[in-house]
């Protein structure tokens, strides 16, 4: 398998950076087609779908982010109905709401710039574990207090994770077919953001919040397997220089000028947040 990290994939600010990979990834493909037709070389083909699917390591790797989103989405209804089916309060069932999203908000960049500099199959494998655990103590807590805690760890494993699954994608497919491998996860995800509250729905209704828990418990340790399962590339980091929190100032700062100053990128974004805000209002 060849390793495809040679440049600088960096996760810490969130859709931003996947929008800036996606449009580097693109520009060094247009330079080499150019560069091979001067030379009189066929242009390389553009990889499709099914080429990306056909690499095992991107499978068992998407595999792992199908269920680990599964695991988040069905979370975003059966957390807060639960708190609700105890105390009743509608108050109580809005807050474990943003309790579990407003992680992912804060903690985007730090999440981004720890994928960048560990080992991020380590990252994922004990993301997976953390969450499958604190999930399965949810069937036995009482208080509401008890539950928004663990919504809070779980949200912070989710915030922490998802960084570390979009920086391994670069890691298991090859440059040329780095586009389509974004695109198939970041479809997926959109779907799952729909089935996974739909389906916890509808396993309350007709049984109770437990083993809808026991669903999302079960989701984080097939994610977990895939995970432990993938081998992936070593890479060679260089030491860091400057704090965590100095490298995320810095790095925001970057992808926000790449926002602002490339309108391909300034476009997907757009497109993200739009569709960030259309699923929360529809969760």
């Amino acid at each position: 398998m060849r390793e495809s990290c040679d440049r600088p994939y960096s996760t810490a600010t969130g859709f931003v950076g996947e929008s800036t990979a996606i449009a580097s990834d693109s520009a060094v493909e247009r330079k080499g087609t150019a560069s091979d037709r001067r030379s009189g070389e066929p242009a390389p083909s553009r990889g499709g779908f099914g080429e990306v699917l056909a690499i095992p390591a991107f499978r068992l790797l998407w595999l792992a982010q199908l269920a680990a989103q599964l695991g988040e989405a069905i979370a975003l209804v059966a957390m807060p109905l639960l708190v609700y089916d105890l105390t009743g309060s509608a108050e109580l069932l809005g807050a474990i709401f943003v309790i579990q999203l407003l992680p992912r908000v804060v903690l985007a960049p730090i999440a981004g710039m720890l994928a960048d500099r560990l080992d991020r199959r380590r990252i994922l494998l004990a993301a997976d574990l953390a969450r499958a655990g604190l999930v399965a103590l949810l069937p036995f807590t009482g208080l509401a207090w008890q539950i928004a805690l663990i919504a809070m760890l779980v949200a912070l494993g989710n915030a922490i994770a998802r960084p570390a699954e979009l920086a391994a994608v670069p890691m298991v497919v090859p440059a040329s077919l780095l586009v389509p491998a974004l695109s198939i996860s970041q479809v997926a995800a959109s779907v799952v953001r729909i089935v996974g509250p739909a389906l916890a729905a509808g396993v309350i209704a007709v049984t109770s919040p437990g083993p809808a828990f026991g669903l999302q418990a079960l989701c984080f340790l097939i994610s977990a397997g895939c995970i432990f399962t993938l081998t992936l590339p070593a890479v060679s980091r260089a030491p860091a220089t400057t704090t965590l929190l100095l490298a995320a100032r810095r790095e925001i700062g970057d992808g926000l000028r790449v926002v602002r100053n490339n309108p391909i990128v300034r476009g997907i974004t757009a497109v993200e947040m739009l569709w960030q805000l259309v699923t929360a209002v529809l969760v």
